[in-house]
């Protein structure tokens, strides 16, 4: 089976924004300037200047079999993820530009941004935790994290435990349990 590329498949090819410059001549720029503008092409958007706020839900395709293509991308039938923009729960240009600059401030390989912290803490456990995985946590935590923690892990065959206070010791790593607090006593 060869190996096709989307412009074989649907007969569309899909442009992706010019490449954000990281360097002027030998000089490397800086995650703070690079903020202004990294991740975005105007000539994707009528020629803006700046991103303009996106208020639409959905986007268009050249035809199904690009939409198809785009769909099974984003919902992992298919690898590689999401090669266009889809519907604005999956991706946007707003949404992308934000992880691309968010990545770069972190000077990380990619960034994901949520519509909620609870949101991000669910993917992040459910990525991760795996039936017989233990979840240590300190406590208290934000009640849904608790419950989910808890509650739908548990589910799953996960246990919980939550790690005594601690107290840092001198000006080390090393850290001991808080006065009147053991392991044993939880």
């Amino acid at each position: 089976m060869s190996q096709e590329n989307e412009s074989e498949l649907s007969g569309t090819p899909h442009r992706r924004p010019a490449p954000s410059p990281t360097s002027i001549g030998n000089h490397k720029i800086k995650p703070a300037t690079l903020m202004m503008g990294y991740g975005f092409d105007p000539a994707l958007s009528e020629g803006s200047l700046k991103p303009p706020v996106f208020l639409t839900s959905t986007f268009v395709f050249e035809n199904a079999a690009a939409g198809k293509r785009f769909f099974e991308g984003v919902t992992g039938k298919r690898p590689g993820g999401a090669e266009g923009l889809i519907y604005s729960r999956f991706n946007g240009p707003n949404q992308e530009i934000l992880e691309d600059r968010l990545s770069v401030w972190e000077e990380a390989d990619d960034a994901l941004a949520f519509s909620s912290g609870m949101a991000a803490i669910a993917t992040l456990l459910l990525t991760f935790v795996q039936p017989g995985d233990v979840v240590v946590h300190s406590g208290p935590l934000y009640a849904a994290t608790e419950t989910l923690i808890a509650k739908i892990l548990g589910r799953f065959e996960c246990p919980t435990s939550t790690s005594p206070p601690v107290r840092r010791v001198r000006r080390s790593t090393r850290l001991s349990p808080a006065p009147g607090t053991s392991a044993e006593s939880r």
